[in-house]
């Protein structure tokens, strides 16, 4: 993958690109991925090692005014900064307010957030994302793309949640959020869950290499554990895994359980798919 680097969002990896390179999708290390003009992108071919040890200088700004910069040159972006978005959410009281109440209720399902083009969905969507971070929650966000990702993809979805996994006010991804577990006196607890307390067990055992890992984050490829299939009709496999770590996030770490937003949800249009997809999408969900 090729390291990029964004002046608001930081570093990230290039997942792949749009309208002849123009624009390009981009993995942030805060675990969210976003389409990103070229322009506004810095490429980064060899990380600069310091030939010797230099003395520390002092900030050129003070930490007030880096943040006022860092503000201003998001806003020359049209965007605004990621850890600030809070203070640039006006005029949704009400929405907020639903929201809140919406995941207060555990016997809640789902929620679609709807609006025209520019209305601030997206906007909207990251602010829920940090403010879940904030309120104990686990969080994924997943942009959807007709072309690439849509839910007829259960094992592609599943691995998109967990590489946008993030927990503890975005201290923890995946694998921290495993070890979590490993290390609670009440590990046992998932012992019936045929994926999830295997790999359990791999960690306590110290038999965590890489390929166990991307086995249970859901990439591509053969492994020595319980299968998980790439086929359409297997979104069982996809919605269990998903709700034991969701089971585990509240009654073994004390979180509130996970939340997963969808953008760009317009790519499930029936229209964009067969008449078998659109029925494996919907099964999924």
């Amino acid at each position: 993958m090729q390291t990029l680097e964004h002046k608001i969002y930081g570093r990230g990896e290039k997942q792949k690109e749009r309208f002849k390179g123009f624009e390009l999708y981009i993995r942030f290390e805060d675990g969210i991925s976003r389409w990103i003009r070229r322009d506004d992108i810095r490429f980064i071919s060899v990380p600069t090692i310091p030939t010797k040890p230099t003395e520390s200088q002092p900030p050129v700004l003070s930490i007030e005014q880096f943040k006022a910069r860092q503000i201003i040159e998001a806003l020359k972006l049209g965007i605004v900064p990621h850890s600030d978005i809070g203070m640039f959410t006006f005029g949704r009281q009400n929405e907020i307010d639903q929201i809140n109440s919406w995941l207060s209720d555990p016997d809640d399902g789902t929620m679609a957030i709807t609006g025209e083009y520019g209305s601030g969905k997206t906007h909207f969507l990251e602010y829920i994302y940090s403010t879940a971070l904030k309120d104990n929650w686990a969080v994924s966000i997943v942009n959807l793309d007709p072309g690439e990702l849509s839910f007829h993809q259960p094992k592609k979805i599943y691995e998109y949640i967990i590489n946008s996994f993030k927990f503890k006010n975005k201290d923890g991804n995946f694998r921290e959020f495993l070890r979590e577990i490993a290390k609670s006196h009440d590990y046992y607890k998932l012992s019936e869950h045929q994926y999830l307390n295997r790999a359990i067990e791999i960690i306590r055992n110290e038999a965590d290499e890489e390929d166990f890992w991307e086995w249970i984050e859901g990439k591509p490829g053969w492994y020595d554990y319980p299968q998980m299939h790439d086929s359409s009709t297997s979104a069982n496999i996809y919605c269990y895994l998903l709700s034991g770590i969701g089971w585990a996030l509240k009654n073994i770490l004390g979180l509130n359980g996970l939340l997963i937003l969808f953008d760009e949800g317009e790519s499930v249009d029936s229209s964009w798919y067969t008449s078998y997809q659109n029925k494996n999408s919907l099964n999924y969900l």
